[in-house]
């Protein structure tokens, strides 16, 4: 999903332990990537995780937009 700010890799790694800390979520891997775009670069994260749902992906998502705002 397209990430709302962008993020030094410090900022991503600090928000993630955050996040993966006060999540139910468990068991997940999250890269942070980029898209070149006709319009410029978009920054996004990619989650893994075996047999994920889009619910939790919607919770990952949540908690990463709370924390960016």
């Amino acid at each position: 999903y397209e990430v709302p700010k962008h993020m030094t890799w410090d900022e991503f790694r600090e928000i993630t332990f955050d996040i993966k800390n006060n999540i139910s979520v468990s068991n997940y891997d999250i890269a942070k990537g980029i898209i070149y775009e006709k319009d410029g670069i978009t920054d996004l994260l990619r989650v893994i995780k075996p047999n994920i749902t889009v619910d939790m992906v919607k919770q990952i998502r949540e908690k990463y937009v709370d924390k960016l705002s």
